[in-house]
């Protein structure tokens, strides 16, 4: 056995040959059993100008609102209407949508764990060029891209986020991320200018900072709302984006952690302790974000069915709202000038004020028409990312048959050096100083601090 330690996640895949052919190329409907048991669907679709004769790209979709408790009604039908498949037919490669919900999310160990394992069974099923797989998404799933990038990097060719944020990502994430993991894989980012949820002056201030700590970053802000119009104009470059990166040998890794008993390609076993000292190079991420958007704080009753929209609760005590004057079962008409007649109209009306601005709502309680007025919260600054005290960091890199690393924070860890061999690595450094090993099979290292 090669692993000190291996746990086996048995998972099941279900093929089921439901061909559907759109107006060029067709889709395959699969299915996924998950970690935890139940079965979701997922989609591959493959354009009519794939040259067969040779392993084609990948690239993989992740939808937006994936908190939901439901998945998606009608998952062909939602891809068949996605613009996405003319990027697919332009690059001639093929385009896989996963399909997530509450409970396995982009943001969990069983939604990642579900995109993962589906990426193996369209591997095995398609002939899929494995060192041209990408990540892309849309608002959730666009988050879900910067979530996975930091967990699973080297799994990846490219990572082309849409519309996401690395701050929601961090926030619904179940683990703590670090930039530095991203490991210099390429990103291709897109928010636009007038985006209602994640607006540009907070989504650029997190950009500019994983630049930091990648290398490889490409942002693109074009004009429009929270919506993917922009696809037209992107089609060649992400296309570009695909044809012009490929995952090939991994000779470095930076790698930061917290989880117990972590692994990242052939290093495994790491196993942070912070009762070390933290090294100098060692430094938190430390990123605040100006939030100037209006909020009412308000959730609403979406099973109403009547005029304007109903007030079901508020998201804190302290919330606009609940300072105006609004109380439970409120019937919201209007927001000012605005006509509150469909889910997303408040949204359309808040990307028109920041916070601190007047404003004023037109109500219906107890069959009373009313209007009360107040101004929005103010902004505030906030955390991007979730502090870390416990967290190790390796680095390793490969250089002229030395495979020097450095550690902080790490009691111990292993490294795999059959993956090496095409390395021909004849000296280990550790913290600066050549150790004398056996540098073949697995090779555990423990550190003193």
């Amino acid at each position: 056995m090669k692993s000190i330690r291996t746990i086996f996640f048995l998972t099941a895949i279900l093929f089921f040959s439901n061909l559907c052919f759109g107006e060029s190329g067709s889709f395959t409907e699969l299915t996924q059993i998950c970690k935890d048991g139940k079965e979701r669907p997922f989609i591959v679709y493959t354009p009519s100008s794939l040259d067969k004769s040779r392993s084609n790209p990948l690239l993989v979709f992740m939808h937006g609102a994936v908190s939901s408790p439901f998945l998606k009604k009608d998952p062909l039908e939602y891809m068949k209407k996605s613009d996405l498949l003319k990027v697919a037919e332009e690059g001639g490669f093929y385009l896989m949508f996963s399909y997530g919900q509450k409970g396995a999310t982009w943001f969990d160990n069983t939604g990642i764990d579900m995109v993962l394992k589906e990426i193996e069974a369209t591997e095995k099923k398609f002939n899929i060029n494995s060192g041209k797989i990408f990540l892309s998404g849309f608002s959730d799933g666009g988050s879900g891209v910067f979530c996975i990038s930091m967990k699973e990097p080297f799994k990846f060719a490219g990572f082309i986020p849409m519309n996401g944020s690395i701050a929601i990502a961090q926030k619904f994430g179940k683990f703590n991320f670090f930039m530095g993991n991203t490991n210099n894989i390429p990103f291709y980012i897109i928010n636009t200018t007038k985006d209602q949820l994640y607006p540009l002056n907070q989504i650029e201030p997190t950009v500019d900072y994983l630049k930091k700590f990648n290398s490889n970053v490409k942002f693109r802000s074009p004009k429009g709302n929270h919506e993917m119009s922009y696809i037209d104009d992107e089609k060649s470059n992400i296309v570009n984006f695909i044809n012009n990166n490929s995952r090939g040998e991994v000779k470095s890794i930076s790698w930061e952690t917290d989880i117990l008993d972590d692994s990242i390609e052939w290093i495994s076993g790491i196993k942070a302790d912070s009762s070390f000292a933290k090294k100098d190079w060692h430094t938190p991420y430390n990123l605040r974000v100006f939030d100037s958007k209006a909020k009412f704080g308000i959730k609403y009753d979406y099973t109403y069915r009547g005029e304007g929209l109903k007030v079901k609760t508020f998201k804190y005590d302290s919330c606009t709202a609940r300072k105006m004057g609004v109380i439970e079962n409120d019937i919201i008409l209007m927001m000012e000038n605005d006509s509150i007649k469909y889910p997303y109209s408040p949204f359309i009306y808040l990307s028109k004020k920041t916070g601190g601005d007047s404003t004023s709502l037109t109500l219906l309680r107890d069959n009373k028409e009313m209007v009360i007025k107040g101004k929005f919260n103010k902004g505030y600054f906030y955390r991007v990312f979730k502090p870390s005290d416990k967290s190790g960091k390796i680095e390793a890199f490969i250089e002229d048959k030395k495979l020097k690393v450095k550690s902080s924070r790490v009691q111990e860890f292993t490294i795999d050096f059959d993956r090496l061999k095409s390395f021909d690595i004849e000296e280990l450094i550790l913290n600066g100083k050549p150790l004398d090993l056996n540098l073949d099979g697995l090779v555990k290292i423990e550190i003193k601090d």
